[in-house]
């Protein structure tokens, strides 16, 4: 089978930084390594507060798109009654490694955000109205390991229509709030090895522990060995409980991907979904 979507990032190397969200022409992604699935009886944001990103689209019109598969390319939260954040890679495409092209899609509507534990074409999923990569994203500096400005991995899915009844919108945590050494809840639909496991469209969460944090380009880090995000899981939520709720902090970037090994799981990043607050009030529907 092959596919439309293309999401993801790669550094060509032997050990390479690679954006957690894509579904290839080869049919592959990237899911939460070590985590374990999560019950439709759920009740936190890890449920009630990340969404899958899939879509019916086709290049060649066939019908036999993701969606249909129960299959998705990236996840994401919500923040809004009709406001998804996700990551900006998600989104737009790359002309090469670090030129941003078009959209993924040629329209919004393409973009179907699903709810629930496993994407299926019976579940209840809404079209965007409109999506919004960040106008600074820069794909270099997402992929450098010490990047010199701010990445602006992050973007937003504008729904057509408000979120279920069975879904929350997840309050973004304090700027001011340190996370370093704090408890991170991670959690995404992607897939739980490399790039040939293909089992995308499941939401499954891992607690780890975020490593460090550095607001001057606004990412925090995440993970431990075999334990984290992977492709498929970009735009996912890192949460840290604070007073007993879950509240955001990360929208997932990026992780290390091993030939052989898969995705290790330590060092990878999210975007600080915390320093964007102005710019997600000036382009959602909060």
């Amino acid at each position: 089978m092959k596919t439309f979507v293309k999401a993801s990032l790669l550094l060509a190397s032997t050990v390479g930084m690679t954006s957690g969200c894509g579904v290839s022409e080869q049919e592959s992604d990237l899911k939460i390594r070590g985590g374990t699935e999560v019950s439709d009886n759920e009740l936190s944001a890890v449920r009630t507060s990340t969404v899958a990103l899939t879509t019916s689209f086709t290049a060649d019109g066939s019908g036999d798109s993701i969606l249909s598969q129960g299959k998705s390319f990236c996840s994401g939260t919500i923040i809004g009654v009709r406001t998804i954040v996700t990551a900006a890679h998600c989104i737009q495409a790359l002309e090469g490694r670090t030129t941003k092209g078009d959209n993924i899609f040629p329209n919004a509507s393409d973009y179907l955000v699903h709810f629930g534990t496993k994407v299926s074409e019976t579940g209840t999923y809404i079209r965007a109205a409109k999506v919004i990569p960040h106008p600074d994203w820069d794909p270099g500096q997402t992929l450098s390991p010490i990047p010199t400005r701010a990445p602006n991995d992050i973007g937003l899915i504008i729904l057509s229509e408000d979120i279920p009844d069975t879904m929350a919108i997840a309050p973004i945590a304090d700027p001011e709030l340190e996370v370093r050494n704090e408890d991170a809840y991670l959690a995404g639909y992607g897939v739980s090895r490399s790039r040939n496991s293909n089992d995308t469209g499941i939401l499954r969460t891992l607690t780890s522990t975020f490593t460090g944090e550095r607001n001057n380009i606004a990412r925090v880090s995440h993970g431990g060995f075999l334990k984290g995000i992977c492709a498929g899981d970009s735009g996912g939520p890192a949460y840290v409980l604070v007073d007993g709720e879950l509240q955001l902090v990360g929208a997932a970037s990026t992780g290390i991907e091993v030939p052989l090994v898969g995705c290790v799981g330590s060092g990878s990043n999210s975007t600080d979904v915390r320093f964007y607050k102005d710019w997600i009030e000036a382009n959602s529907e909060i």
